[in-house]
């Protein structure tokens, strides 16, 4: 199961074009950044996930990412309340699992406001900042903390910070991931994720999955640009041994990807192990394709667990060249995530 591409996919605010040595072509695409216009999914009327039709059951938004990762410009018409309270659960395990990106990036989510990661009164503590106009970040550790280390030839100080082991289910997460990429499917392809639909819309979830993959990327890590995409990419040759839809997903400085698991369409491949998605990516933002964000290699990690785990993000390495004023931001991963 490898999709490789040398140079990544590009898309664009007016369009797009995406090379995976021809295994897979876009089947739909939402964006959503700094000056674009609202945009609405699927047929008013029935729920997609649950066939609702009273009327009285669609009052609330739905939003077709969550709102917490930014999203104030894509919404799905056909999400029933009840359903849309389902979620709202899965969602926010999906934020806490990359919550500690989403503050060193300054993603403002629900009520406008960026998301701190860790407590005032704990250890290292990571909060977003606005000073006089300036967005800045603020750290707080204890006694011992952050370790530092200077490299003596470049001078470069590198210095640990390390984050907060933030709990959260990998199923839900992944549930929240799945839910948004079936909202996105065309009416045409439902016919072959009827058990997903279930999957997604069933709490007591027992089924046994020995593994669900998700891929996680980072892009820069400084102020994270004010966008969000979600992208169905379909298999173009049915007979290869590839999955029938990927589904990627970005959210200013984070891309995840998932296979989207298919009644009848993947009956042909054998199971792959963990690490075989290899997608190289990239966002350009802008009518003149101005700037463009790249997120580096996908890490897989298996979020079939229905029990608890601490985020993904161990501590962050900052580096910083007193000589040039240049300075970067790595995640680094825990050990059960690597």
């Amino acid at each position: 199961m490898t999709i490789a591409s040398e140079d990544g996919a590009t898309l664009a605010s007016k369009d797009f074009e995406a090379e995976f040595g021809g295994k897979y072509s876009v089947l739909r695409y939402a964006k959503g950044a700094v000056g674009c216009e609202e945009q609405y999914f699927g047929r008013k009327g029935r729920c997609r996930f649950c066939d609702q039709t009273d009327p009285k059951m669609f009052r609330q938004v739905a939003h077709l990412v969550p709102e917490a990762l930014g999203n104030t410009w894509l919404f799905s018409n056909d999400e029933c309340d009840t359903c849309n309270a389902i979620f709202s659960e899965y969602e926010a395990n999906l934020v806490d699992a990359i919550r500690p990106i989403l503050t060193i990036g300054g993603m403002a989510g629900k009520t406008n406001k960026v998301p701190q990661t860790g407590r005032s009164a704990g250890k290292s503590v990571i909060k977003h900042t606005v000073s006089e106009g300036r967005r800045g970040l603020a750290f707080m550790a204890t006694a011992g903390e952050p370790d530092l280390a200077i490299n003596p030839l470049t001078s470069t100080m590198t210095i640990g910070f390390p984050v907060p082991p933030i709990p959260f289910k990998p199923r839900l997460a992944y549930k929240a991931l799945a839910k948004m990429a079936y909202a996105l499917l065309p009416d045409a392809e439902l016919v072959h994720f009827t058990k997903l639909r279930a999957w997604i819309r069933d709490k007591s979830d027992t089924v046994e999955f020995p593994c669900l993959e998700t891929g996680l990327a980072f892009g820069s890590l400084g102020n994270a640009p004010k966008l969000v995409s979600a992208v169905l990419l379909q298999r173009v040759d049915q007979t290869d041994k590839t999955p029938y839809i990927i589904f990627v997903l970005c959210a200013g400085s984070v891309c995840l990807m998932i296979d989207l698991m298919s009644d009848d369409m993947e009956d042909h491949l054998d199971w792959a192990p963990m690490g075989c998605v290899n997608i190289k990516w990239s966002v350009e933002l802008g009518p003149n394709s101005e700037v463009r964000i790249e997120y580096d290699r996908f890490r897989p990690m298996n979020w079939a667990s229905v029990e608890k785990a601490p985020q993904p993000v161990e501590k962050f390495a900052f580096r910083f060249n007193p000589r040039t004023s240049e300075g970067s931001f790595e995640p680094i991963m825990r050990q059960q995530w690597r």
